[in-house]
């Protein structure tokens, strides 16, 4: 009898621990894994800094070659804004004029508009061609300087300004027509903003003059286009964009709610793009570290205590640096998700949240909170108690192997905790729960007892009808 109190005492005791451990993470829902996850060591550690995308920052902050036309965009984006100033202070001043801010506000969208339209055509014609550009310059370097282009790469660049310019070329007709269907004002505002920068190139125009190392310029040697080496800042505000389609489409934006979506993410794109640039060269500094820190671990083979001490201070301090960038980053996405959550009125707001989705650490941040939940649920009552104290004790192998403590794994257990060879609370707390999984204590003060006679009552229904 005091054998089955003490396992009843036991199983209890283990379901209010991992009800409390639940019950806690839904109250705090700041609670994530991802810190345990990258704490992990030992042999098994691998294991569980897969379950963090991309954990060292490796991939979103890779730099590469890429194409980018920032001066172009940069000259038609300003435009776009000298018109829209000057039509300002042109209607401003009109003592005559009615509905100034009216007037002024649609104006603004439009010029807008047609710039985002200009931007997001040159920039899907940028990923098109992305490969082919890299390639054309990579190969232009390894020519000899006295070497002489083919009249197919000629024509090939000069396709290429062409292709360009008519995107910038629908975009000043755009400007041209506001200017022609508006009033006075807009015909003067847009008459002094108006400034191609790509021109027809001529027949007999060498590529010389139209190539200046890795940019495309146009014969007065403005920039079209550069081929250089950056982070892509789109890896970033993709999601973002994402997020403004969503909201569109889930709120009914109007005409000024989705202007100023637009607006927003565009600042916010704006300032991603100058985060990333401002920072490229401490990144590439600390990719370097990175590379050679990966090269040290896979090399050191006699695993030293210093050196174990060395390789695991230097990817703590690597994550670090790389997580500052980061954060950075995605706080930038929650200040943008805040700003399009607050252009919402109050009806739309009541539709529902605005949401990025789950990420891979979500997910296990919810399977986490409520399989310790339903664990513990299941334990204190004894309800499925052999299937619980499987999934218990299989979670707590799990945490065993992400911190094991055995003498030769840095960083050792902090010296608070005790001193364990491998078998710590841990490990004692899992092999009790594989313990309880090998007995009937949920039949005993458990619900086990009642759901089992019913299962047995059909059961044997069923096999006296079949009988019959």
């Amino acid at each position: 009898m005091a054998t089955v109190v003490a396992l009843i005492v036991l199983r209890m005791s283990l379901g209010v621990h991992f009800l409390y451990e639940g019950v806690w993470k839904i109250t705090h829902p700041e609670f994530s894994a991802e810190g345990f996850l990258t704490q992990a060591k030992g042999p098994a550690s691998w294991i569980f800094y897969a379950m963090v995308p991309d954990i060292d920052g490796s991939q979103r902050l890779a730099i590469e070659s890429r194409p980018n036309a920032e001066q172009l965009l940069a000259a038609w984006q300003k435009a776009s804004d000298d018109a829209g100033t000057r039509y300002e202070a042109y209607v401003t001043k009109d003592k005559a004029f009615e509905n100034k801010q009216e007037a002024i506000d649609q104006f603004r969208m439009a010029t807008a508009r047609l710039y985002w339209d200009a931007e997001a055509d040159l920039e899907d014609w940028l990923d098109r061609h992305e490969a082919e550009l890299i390639g054309w310059f990579a190969d232009r370097h390894e020519k000899p300087a006295d070497a002489e282009s083919s009249d197919a790469e000629t024509a090939k660049v000069k396709a290429w300004i062409a292709e360009i310019g008519q995107i910038e070329q629908d975009f000043v007709a755009g400007l041209q027509k506001m200017a022609d269907e508006g009033d006075q004002h807009a015909k003067e505002a847009m008459a002094r903003s108006i400034s191609p920068t790509i021109t027809d190139v001529g027949e007999k125009t060498a590529i010389d003059r139209l190539v200046d190392g890795d940019r495309l310029v146009t014969p007065k040697r403005r920039e079209i286009l550069r081929v250089d080496e950056g982070v892509r800042a789109e890896t970033f505000y993709a999601r973002w964009d994402g997020l403004r389609q969503k909201a569109i489409a889930k709120f009914d934006l109007d005409e000024k709610q989705q202007y100023e979506a637009n607006r927003l993410f565009h600042r916010y794109k704006t300032s991603a793009i100058e985060y990333l640039d401002d920072n490229q060269p401490d990144i590439a500094a600390y990719l370097g570290s990175l590379d050679r820190h990966q090269q040290d671990v896979a090399a050191d083979n006699n695993g030293a205590p210093y050196k174990k001490k060395r390789n695991w201070d230097e990817m703590m301090k690597l994550r670090g640096e790389a997580g500052v960038w980061l954060g950075e980053l995605e706080q930038m996405g929650n200040d943008f998700r805040d700003a399009l959550w607050n252009t919402l009125d109050a009806d739309q707001q009541a539709r529902g949240s605005l949401s990025y989705g789950w990420t891979q650490v979500d997910l296990i941040n919810l399977a986490v909170t409520f399989a310790l939940t339903a664990i513990g649920f299941c334990l204190l009552v004894g309800l499925g108690t052999r299937f619980a104290a499987i999934g218990g004790g299989g979670f707590m192998c799990f945490v065993v192997l992400t911190q094991p403590a055995w003498p030769t794994i840095y960083p050792p257990d902090p010296a608070v905790v005790g001193h364990a060879l491998l078998i710590n609370k841990d490990f004692i707390e899992m092999v009790a729960l594989f313990l309880i999984a090998t007995t009937a204590v949920g039949r005993w003060a458990g619900l086990d007892y009642f759901l089992e006679n019913a299962a047995l009552r059909v059961y044997r229904q069923w096999a006296n009808t079949k009988n019959q």
